[in-house]
């Protein structure tokens, strides 16, 4: 039985960069790739500016460099999936998720 799950976190200025290197297992993956692949079911991003479509990183540690010191860089949803769907099940659901809830407005890794 599944069981639903869905929370929301706000990220604080100065951390958007890091979280974003944290989730994707960048340091993992030049370290362990092996290990990281198994850790890391999918990672994607969209939605960034023109200077960053290729590297998500660089928009993060600009949000994080010129947010106010009060301000929130991103948010972060943690979505509890069902595992009696399959890998490919799960990545549609999260993509109709993204296409629902942020749309083209926002930018998202």
């Amino acid at each position: 039985m599944a069981i639903a799950r869905l929370s929301v976190k706000v990220g604080k200025a100065g951390k958007a960069a890091p979280h974003a290197e944290y989730i994707d297992r960048d340091e993992e993956k030049k370290l362990k790739q092996e290990q990281a692949e198994t850790d890391l079911e999918h990672s994607a991003y969209g939605n960034m500016p023109k200077w960053a479509e290729h590297n998500p990183i660089t928009f993060w540690e600009a949000a994080d460099l010129y947010e106010r010191k009060n301000g929130s860089t991103y948010r972060e949803y943690e979505i509890a999936l069902p595992r009696e769907m399959n890998a490919e099940q799960r990545l549609e659901l999260v993509e109709g998720f993204i296409q629902s809830e942020i749309g083209s407005k926002y930018p998202y890794q």
